[in-house]
């Protein structure tokens, strides 16, 4: 039976670090991604003051650095819980993470339609929700 404890062990082992890999890929995407956003957004600003002629620049302005620090906020959280579960090896810590990929799973679903980005950033999201799921169903039979 140790035989299988410690093979179960080194599996949970490997898709730890699989899990740890996904979310260093991601992290990394959503850099990327953060950059072209900030990159783009007088072109971003513009298009959406041509939409609606009647809000001041300012006010768009002010609602894109407003949706960016929400945005850079969350993948604080995200990441943060996502390494800390991890590092902690507790159940607890892989459902808060989910909770917290659960919320940017449906910001994902609402931003979907603007483009492809924020649907890879969507499905590498999915994924790591289900790789928590099942990291903290593995370690709760270790």
């Amino acid at each position: 039976e140790e035989e299988d404890d410690e093979g179960a062990e080194q599996a949970y082992r490997r898709h730890e670090r699989s899990f740890s890999a996904l979310l260093i890929t991601e992290l990394v995407f959503e850099l990327v991604y953060c950059v072209i956003y900030v990159c783009r957004a007088q072109h971003s600003v513009h298009e959406v003051s041509r939409l609606f002629e009647k809000i001041p620049a300012a006010t768009l302005w002010n609602i894109f650095w407003w949706l960016f620090a929400c945005e850079v906020s969350y993948l604080k959280l995200y990441y943060l819980m996502g390494f800390a579960a991890i590092l902690r090896h507790r159940p607890r810590t892989y459902h808060w993470f989910s909770n917290v990929a659960v919320v940017g799973i449906v910001g994902q679903v609402l931003f979907a339609y603007m483009n492809r980005v924020n649907l890879a950033l969507f499905f590498m999201r999915l994924a790591s929700f289900v790789y928590a799921k099942f990291l903290r169903n593995k370690l709760q039979h270790l």
